[in-house]
């Protein structure tokens, strides 16, 4: 049986040594069906490990068709379920352009989106970037070998890692983020969720401990030190000779600093730098 695509009506032809016959147009029509009875039910057996096969093959010659042409499209009450566009791209569910946001999964190679999976909000991977939302507003990207970024323009950016989270109202997590032009670690938390400590560990040992009770206590080094010990103290900054500059302020802070020259220390209070003594 031969079919020949084209203008018009075409028909199916069914050639033997007798001669060809018309068979007409393949339109299949299912009808109302009970039971489960397949249109097109087509089985096959191949015997030879030599031969490569095709069970069912669609060549198209493209010599001019509009942008939205569909090699194959699979419907449920009118709407395409399944599609395969003529430049080869998969498209699960319904869409609108490949250009847009659709319910859905696609696929295709060479596709500048890549892959897009949505369902109340799209997941799109690419070469260079991975992005969530439904105005991809939150994007991981491939700065250069071996570094992730997280950036979109000039949006100030902020990750979250979370201890517990009941809802939007009630969790507690720590933060990471930008914000007014100032970078920011954080720990929040909201309802039933409380402020937790946050700690800097190196080695198993604990350098900094930020207590999350009353005026966040601050305890730095990682503990008591021999008389003779060579490591293990805080450090603060020194200048040769007696400080004079007015130092920035930080409300409920004060600036210390050791004048080398005299071997003293210093602290700013009352608007003057001041001798610890001795």
């Amino acid at each position: 049986m031969t079919f020949t695509a084209g203008p018009g009506t075409r028909t199916l032809v069914y050639s033997s040594s007798g001669g060809a016959t018309t068979l007409g147009p393949l339109t299949l029509t299912g009808g109302t069906i009970t039971t489960s009875t397949p249109v097109i039910d087509a089985t096959q057996t191949w015997n030879n490990a030599a031969t490569t096969f095709t069970g069912i093959r669609f060549d198209v010659t493209d010599t001019a068709s509009a942008a939205g042409s569909l090699l194959m499209d699979l419907r449920v009450g009118g709407s395409s379920a399944l599609s395969v566009s003529k430049s080869g791209v998969l498209s699960l569910f319904t869409i609108a352009t490949l250009e847009n946001y659709f319910s859905g999964l696609g696929i295709g190679a060479g596709w500048s989106q890549g892959v897009i999976i949505r369902s109340t909000g799209p997941f799109r991977v690419d070469g260079s970037y991975f992005a969530l939302g439904s105005a991809e507003d939150t994007i991981l990207r491939r700065d250069t070998a071996d570094t992730l970024a997280e950036r979109r323009g000039v949006n100030a950016q902020a990750f979250r890692i979370y201890n517990t989270f009941t809802d939007a109202s009630n969790y507690e997590r720590g933060v990471l983020q930008w914000q007014s032009n100032e970078l920011q670690l954080r720990v929040d938390g909201a309802g039933t969720g409380q402020n937790r400590p946050l700690q800097i560990v190196v080695g198993n040992q604990i350098v900094a401990y930020f207590s999350s009770l009353g005026n966040r206590s601050v305890a730095l080094g990682a503990g008591a030190v021999a008389t003779n010990s060579t490591s293990g103290f805080v450090y603060v900054s020194t200048c040769a000779g007696a400080p004079t500059g007015v130092p920035e302020s930080y409300t409920g802070r004060a600036p210390i600093v050791i004048d080398t020259t005299n071997n003293k220390l210093y602290f700013y209070s009352g608007g003057v730098w001041r001798d610890a003594g001795p």
